[in-house]
Formats: structure tokens, C-alpha cells, sequence
């Protein structure tokens, strides 16, 4: 019996259970099942009952049936009504409605949605898909009717779908615009409609014979290496003979919490829990909610499991299904010489990039390389030799697990990228192919290879085909709740981002910005997605080897593509004489300068004077590292990781005299630190002009002046010249001055005049830095 690992739940097709010809697997393929999260309409509307509504319609054909429904509303700038439904019309054998706002739904446009006219008479579960446009015709020209498309499963939590901001009020109401002749409006509804499985009320239990597992938040893959286990009946039934006593609890006891869970699976009529399971794991919730690598848990738990086995009736049960060993050789071409060693392995890796099918992977895993040239082999005596590597198998388990590498990392986007090439399996595979290529000279030969496959399909994936829940969530709020789509995994960019413009009532898709989450930070990831970047929405949700279901969006104020050709810095900028600084989001074509960037803050903050100069600095752990050129160009300059800040440049500095100097000034404490005192800079850096022959005493009431900081407090604060870090501590009698003479081939940021003094700054809680790597965290059982 061979079993490929499975992965998580959004990558079914690679969860295959190859099975040898014996009566190890009884019964029908497993079903991973569990509560999803619902579907949310853009705007659910409060539905009013219909007299004499009907029982149960008729049921719909598979393929859509498609109507067009037209109403004409008279008297329409005279209804004083909030809402109005239209004459209930037919379509596919279900009834429909069209319910409009003349006045909005709470917005200055009119607010039209298609509506399941008998929702409050059909029975629990019912549901219904439609891909419908609803349209306000000119009837002047018709070439300006309003028209707009979408698609939506209705179901009792939905009876209703469509658009909050249809068209403006103001030109629905003018009459020169042709939406409104003679006081009348005409509203059309196109409507195409099929009848589809509704996933949410699917009873798996009376349709297969089988339940499976709930989510407890990121558990898929868990969920599918617990289904696949389980359905290896030796395997069961080797956890079964796993001893307990009477005083073991399933929280607390692997051994107990596995039987309890595979006997639920095997008697229970809805989906099983497997919180009991991951406390006995010793796990929290915050494991619960990171997703992990399902081969790694699957080592990690088989070798708790061979642990808790031993000294018990199933010891060994681990080895006797899931070990096999394979040769590792090196043979010299031109001596008699060979080096062999036997290793074991639980599973095997295969490449799935350039491979056809599982054969190819096989042929490229015993793949001979050569070791020549300078790669050449010491053979111990013989010294450097011409000679072959390779990999033959002595024998192979009875569970095979195959561990597809269909992640790969993409140098290019700098990110792990799914490889989604066709791939297939035979019905039986025959690891005796051609003369037993694949096996070593020690192989026992009597020993027949072949197993059979059993694939592994998921109720959601069978019935929902391609279909994808995905959670939108505002950027600004990335740890709220948004809104659900439905959508199909092969859905194209411009696809997904029409569906969320529709949600939001937006005209133009393209004002719409989507960011991947990074499933192990619970964050988004740093770089949003550029326009048209990716193929599918698969590929939105790929986050190195785990798949996400969230996406964070963004409404622009100008069009993406439109975006993408301007750099957005982000600078803040420092009043003359004032103590807050102004945060400015720069948006300039790439190719401006800083110059460009200067002038655009002149007409954005209030200046000391009209004619005063502007500089931008950059700005690190509170020193200053760069003053930008003026004709330096935007698209050079990162912001990511430092703070850029413009000032205006004082009328002192620009009078500096032949031996002034400019000198960078720090605040800093100290603090301990290995048995050391280390200096910690903290607050706002600035500049300061040094005059020949100055002391300290005269320095210091300049100072003081500039940061308006009171007596007593100034009376504490110290003054060194620091240079790498090292303070040497000043007397008010000390000419400054001579200090900076000095010229090292360090930059000026790393010899400065620090103000040591407490920092009395306020605290600021930051959020999570969503600029720094995040690492999966690994898995572990604990208990």
C-alpha cells in the first residue's frame, strides 16, 4: 500500500493514497469536511414575505436558464416609499424579484438588487446560483443605459444580491439625461441560473457513509494526514491495541485522544473535533492557527507515535508500514572501487517540475550523476577518480509516502511559487518497470512492487470543483473581519478585482490594490500585488508551501496601473518652530528628483517664511545618515526601512563661515549591556552650526534656545563628543570646535555632539514591523 502525504485542503490534487493488492484499505475515500466560513452579500436587505408564495419550486437543469425581466416604475420622482419590489418573474423554475432604493440604501445613489421572491416560504439548505446584470435603460440613447453584471449563491443567509451604488440620484432624477421620460423608469434584469450542491448543509454521512473533520482554524493539513492515516485499516487498528488505563484523559493522553478521534470517525453522524487530539499534542490555540508543513507533522507525529508504541503489543507498527531503505553508491569508472551505504526513509520526495508523471520522478530520483573534472572522487588509495552517484531502492514499504515538491523558490519574485504543471499517476504503479531499474542488486526480487492508487478527494473539493472562500479584509484594519466571496481558484486578476469592486459598490475595478497574507506572521505581506502581476487567484493565495484564504484590499484614489508609473514617499516634515512633525505621502512620477519632492511639500505645509529652502534628510536609529541632492532621483530612494524628513535649511547654516562647522548633534542615555556601558541614541537628530573658538558654556545656551527645554531639566543633561560610540565628556570651558577638526573615513553620523539625558519622550506602541522576515514556526509535540 503506498500513500502519497497529503497536503493541505486547497491543494487536493496532490493528495493521492496508493494502495498495493491487499485488504488494507476497506471502504469508500475519505471526506475532509468541516464549517466554512459563509458567503457575505454586499448590502443583505430585510425581505418582506410574499402573499401566496409557493412551496418548493422546481428543481433547475444543470445547465443555466437565462430570462429577461422588464419593469417600467410610473410616477418615479413621486414614490415615498424606502424600498420597492417589482412583480415576482421566473426564471430556471425559481422566482425572482427586483428590489430598488429609489431614494438609496443610505447613499446619494439609486440602490438596486436582485431578490428570491419566495425565501421565506422554501425549506432549510435551499440555494440557488445566478449570474445575473441589472440595468436602468436611456431611453433616449441606448447606448447609455447603465448596466452592470455579477454572480452570486443565494441561500437563506443571502436571498438577495446587487449593487448599493447602482447610478448618482442627481442623474437618474435630471430628465435631460433620458433615465427618466414622462416620469417613468425602466429597469431590466437579465438572469441565468443553475441549481448547485449547497457545501454549507452537504450530509456526508448519508451520502458516502463517511464524516470527517472540523477546522479549528489553520488544521487542513492536519485534518488530511489524519484522514489518510486513519484509512489504513492496520494502521487503525494498531492505534486501537494502544494500551490506556481508565484514569487517561484525551487531553492529556496521544495514545487515547487518536482512538477517541478514529472511533468518532467510524460512528459519528456529523464532523468530528479534533481539539482533544492537538491538547494532547500539547498545543494552544496559537498552534491551532499556524499552519505547518503536513510532512513535517506527519514525521513528527509517527515518531511520538513509535515512542508511545513501544513495550506494548504494536511496537514496531511504525517501521512495518512506513520504512523503506534505499542504497546511496558512488562506483569508479577506471578502478575497481565502490562505496555503498543502506538508509532508511519514511517517505520520499519527488521532484514534480519537468516530470510528466510519477515514472519521470522516479527515473530522475535514481538518476545516475557523474563526478568528473573538478568534481572528481577521492576513492581512499586510489586517489581522485572518475566515477558515477547514485540512489537504488532494496525495498519499499507497505505505505509508501510520496512527498511532491510542487513549491519551488522563484528568484525573480522572491517568493516560494507553486508548481501547478499537469501531473499524473497511474491506476497502478509497477516499481518493477523495466527489468526493476529502480532497484539495487540487494533486492528481493520475489517481491512484487505494484501498488494501486487510491486518490484522495476532500466536500468541499468534489462538490465545489474549483471553488475558493476567500476573506477580504481592509489594509487599515488587518485584523478585522471584512466580507466573503465565493470565487473560482483559476478566477484571473481582473476577475477577482471586478467581484470585490462590485462588493464595495466601486465603477472602476482597477482603483482596487490586493496584498497577500503571510500565513505565518497572520499579517499582510509587505508588497502589495502589482497590477495584472499574477495569472490566477491561486496564485494570490500561494504563501511559500501553505495556501491562505485571506486577501487585503485597498480602494485607490487614482487607478492601479496609473500608481505603479509614481513612487509614493512617505516624509516627515519638521516645522522651523514647531515641536510636531507632519507626516506627507509624496506622489510623484519615478523619474522626479528630490527637487520635485521639495517643491511638492512647499505647497503642502506652511513655511517660516515664503522664500525658504528645503532639504530632505535620511534619517536611522535616530542619526542622520544622508542630506539628499536636489537632481537625485525618486525612484532610488527607499523609505521602507528609513525615515525620510524634510526641514527647512536655517539662514545661519547658509552663512557659514571658512572655519564654521557643521556638526550632526544626537541625543543619547546609556545603557548596560554585557557587563558594558553602551551608548543608545533615542529622539530627534539635528544640525548645528559651530563658530571658530566657541565653547561649550556659548554652545549650550544655543541649545537650549532651539529645543526649549526648561532650567531644571537642562541643568541635568551632559555634553561629549562621541566618535564610534565612545563619549568624551565636555567642560563649559571647552572650545567646540576644536573637537571637530578631526577627519576620520567614517561618516560625519559616527562623530557628532551628544546630549546625554533621559528620554522623556513618550512611548509609542508599534505595530508588528511587517517589513521583517517571519519563519514558520516548526512543529512540535509535546506531551
Amino acid at each position: 500500500m503506498t500513500m502519497l502525504t497529503p497536503r493541505p485542503l486547497d491543494r487536493q490534487e496532490d493528495e493521492e493514497m496508493l494502495v498495493p493488492h491487499a485488504d488494507f484499505v476497506e471502504g469508500p475515500q475519505p471526506l475532509v469536511e468541516g464549517p466554512q466560513p459563509l458567503v457575505e452579500g454586499p448590502q443583505p436587505m430585510e425581505v418582506a414575505p410574499v402573499d401566496g408564495a409557493g412551496t418548493v419550486d422546481n428543481q433547475a437543469s444543470e445547465e443555466p436558464q437565462a430570462s429577461r425581466f422588464t419593469w417600467a416604475i410610473e410616477n418615479f420622482s413621486r414614490l415615498n416609499v424606502k424600498k420597492l419590489y417589482s412583480d415576482v418573474f421566473t426564471v430556471g423554475g425559481y422566482k425572482w424579484r427586483v428590489l430598488i432604493f429609489p431614494k438609496g440604501n443610505n447613499v446619494d445613489y439609486l440602490s438596486m438588487y436582485l431578490d428570491v421572491a419566495d425565501s421565506a416560504t422554501l425549506p432549510h439548505g435551499w440555494n440557488r446560483y445566478a449570474q445575473f446584470s441589472l440595468a436602468v435603460v436611456n431611453q433616449i440613447h441606448n447606448k447609455y443605459t447603465i448596466r452592470k453584471d455579477t454572480q452570486h449563491q443565494f441561500s437563506q443567509r443571502e436571498s438577495d444580491w446587487g449593487f448599493t451604488s447602482f447610478m448618482p440620484l442627481v442623474e437618474l432624477y435630471d430628465p435631460s439625461k433620458g433615465y427618466l421620460v414622462n416620469d417613468t423608469c425602466v429597469v431590466e434584469a437579465d438572469v441565468a441560473v443553475r441549481k448547485v450542491t449547497d457545501y454549507w448543509t452537504y450530509d456526508s454521512k448519508k451520502e458516502t457513509g463517511y464524516v470527517g473533520l472540523k477546522n479549528q482554524g489553520a488544521t487542513c493539513y492536519m485534518n488530511s494526514l489524519l484522514q489518510t492515516l486513519y484509512h489504513i485499516p492496520y494502521f487503525r487498528k494498531a492505534v486501537y491495541h494502544m494500551p490506556t488505563t481508565e484514569n487517561d484523559m484525551p487531553s492529556g493522553s496521544i495514545p487515547l485522544a487518536l482512538q477517541s478521534l478514529f472511533y468518532k470517525l467510524q460512528y459519528h453522524e456529523t464532523s468530528v473535533a479534533t481539539k482533544e487530539l492537538t491538547k494532547s499534542f500539547g498545543w494552544d490555540t496559537y498552534d491551532s492557527f499556524m499552519q505547518h508543513d503536513v510532512q513535517e507533522l506527519n514525521r513528527v507525529l509517527c515518531e511520538k507515535l513509535e515512542d508511545k508504541m513501544k513495550g506494548t503489543v504494536v511496537e514496531g507498527t511504525i517501521q512495518k508500514l512506513f520504512e523503506g531503505h534505499h542504497m546511496n553508491y558512488i562506483e569508479c569508472i577506471n578502478v575497481d572501487f565502490k562505496s555503498t551505504r543502506k538508509e532508511s526513509f519514511y517517505d520520499l520526495q519527488l521532484d514534480v517540475k519537468g516530470c510528466k508523471d510519477v515514472y519521470v520522478s522516479f527515473d530522475k530520483y535514481v538518476e545516475v550523476e557523474r563526478l568528473e573534472g573538478d568534481n572528481k572522487y577521492h576513492a581512499e588509495e586510489h586517489g581522485l577518480q572518475d566515477a558515477k552517484k547514485g540512489v537504488l531502492f532494496i525495498d519499499f514499504p507497505p505505505v509508501l509516502q510520496l512527498q511532491l515538491k510542487r513549491f519551488e523558490y522563484d528568484f525573480m519574485r522572491d517568493t516560494m511559487v507553486k508548481i501547478n504543471d499537469r501531473y499524473e499517476f497511474p491506476l497502478e504503479l509497477d516499481l518493477d518497470r523495466d527489468n526493476g531499474k529502480y532497484l539495487s542488486p540487494e533486492a528481493d526480487r520475489s517481491v512484487r512492487n505494484l501498488y494501486m492508487l487510491h486518490r484522495l478527494i476532500s466536500f468541499y473539493t468534489y462538490l465545489s470543483d474549483s471553488r475558493q472562500i476567500v476573506h477580504f479584509r481592509a489594509l487599515e484594519r488587518p485584523k478585522e473581519d471584512g466580507f466573503s466571496l465565493e470565487l473560482a481558484k483559476n478566477h484571473t486578476y481582473d476577475d477577482v478585482v471586478e467581484r470585490v469592486a462590485q462588493y464595495l459598490g466601486l465603477d472602476d475595478p482597477s482603483k482596487i490594490r490586493l496584498t497577500p497574507h503571510n500565513c505565518y506572521s497572520q499579517q499582510p505581506k509587505p508588497s502589495p500585488i502589482k497590477y495584472r502581476s499574477v495569472d490566477q487567484l491561486l496564485d494570490m493565495l500561494v504563501h511559500y508551501n501553505q495556501i491562505s484564504d485571506i486577501l487585503y484590499y485597498e480602494v485607490l484614489d487614482i487607478p492601479l496601473p496609473e500608481l505603479q508609473c509614481l513612487k509614493t514617499l512617505k516624509v516627515a516634515f519638521h516645522h522651523a518652530t514647531k515641536d510636531e512633525a507632519v507626516i506627507l505621502n509624496i506622489r510623484l512620477p519615478k523619474q522626479s528628483t528630490v527637487g520635485d519632492v521639495l517643491n511638492e511639500i512647499k505647497t503642502k505645509v506652511e513655511l517660516s517664511h515664503p522664500n525658504a529652502e528645503l532639504r530632505l534628510l535620511e534619517v536611522f536609529y535616530h542619526k542622520i545618515y544622508k542630506i539628499f541632492p536636489l537632481n537625485e532621483k525618486i525612484e532610488n530612494i527607499n523609505d521602507q526601512y528609513w525615515t525620510l524628513r524634510a526641514e527647512e535649511i536655517p539662514e545661519e547654516e547658509k552663512k557659514l563661515g571658512p572655519n564654521d562647522r557643521l556638526v550632526h548633534v544626537y541625543h543619547f542615555t546609556k545603557e548596560s549591556a554585557q557587563n558594558q556601558m553602551q551608548v543608545q541614541n533615542f529622539g530627534e537628530p539635528f544640525f548645528l552650526v559651530i563658530h571658530e573658538g566657541e565653547t561649550l558654556a556659548d554652545v549650550k545656551v544655543r541649545i537650549q534656545k532651539k529645543l526649549q527645554v526648561p532650567d531644571e531639566e537642562f541643568s541635568k543633561w551632559k555634553f561629549a563628543f562621541l566618535s564610534l560610540g565612545r563619549p568624551e565628556y565636555l567642560q563649559d570651558s571647552d572650545i567646540v570646535s576644536s573637537r571637530f577638526q578631526r577627519r576620520d573615513v567614517y561618516g560625519a553620523w559616527e562623530q557628532y555632539l551628544g546630549l546625554e539625558h533621559s528620554d522623556t519622550t513618550p512611548k509609542r506602541t508599534y505595530a508588528a514591523n511587517q517589513n521583517r522576515h517571519t519563519f514558520e514556526k516548526p512543529v512540535k509535540i509535546y506531551n
